[in-house]
């Protein structure tokens, strides 16, 4: 599913937030050191980490691969476990009143479910998917400018 929306940020704003995000989840899964503030991202950097679920016996291990990261332009990443492969990506184009983000989210399932979780699942997550990817965009636009206004 894909959406695209207009966001009041820059997209220095945008990819400063999303390199953020990146380093702090690679420290979390102990890639880089703590004390490392700044580290280059770029296409084909690759990690493994736990999904972490209620239950501990649903935890996850994935392997997160930056399929794309052009600064200030594109971003794709892809997470991968034994059963599901997942994308997001966010492609930037400047626009008079800040970016315009088009945004997806997309898997794959390799592994069949079990039948019940087979039938509910697909509903489930077509029904508000649209709803959902234009209410992310307006946390992170959110986020960004109350970093701004800090």
């Amino acid at each position: 599913m894909r959406v695209e929306q207009v966001l009041k940020v820059s997209s220095e704003e945008f990819f400063s937030f999303i390199k953020k995000g990146l380093i702090s989840d690679l420290k979390q899964n102990n890639v880089i050191d703590e004390n490392i503030e700044n580290y280059e991202i770029k296409k084909g950097l690759q990690y493994e980490k736990i999904l972490k679920s209620y239950n501990p016996k649903r935890n996850k291990k994935m392997v997160v691969t930056i399929e794309n990261f052009e600064e200030n332009k594109a971003y794709k990443v892809k997470f991968e476990s034994d059963d599901v492969i997942y994308f997001i990506s966010f492609d930037i184009e400047e626009v008079e009143k800040g970016i315009n983000v088009s945004y997806s989210e997309e898997f794959e399932v390799i592994k069949k479910r079990p039948l019940i979780s087979r039938i509910l699942f697909p509903r489930s997550q077509k029904k508000n998917k649209k709803l959902h990817l234009i209410n992310n965009l307006k946390v992170i636009e959110s986020e960004i400018i109350n970093l701004r206004n800090k």
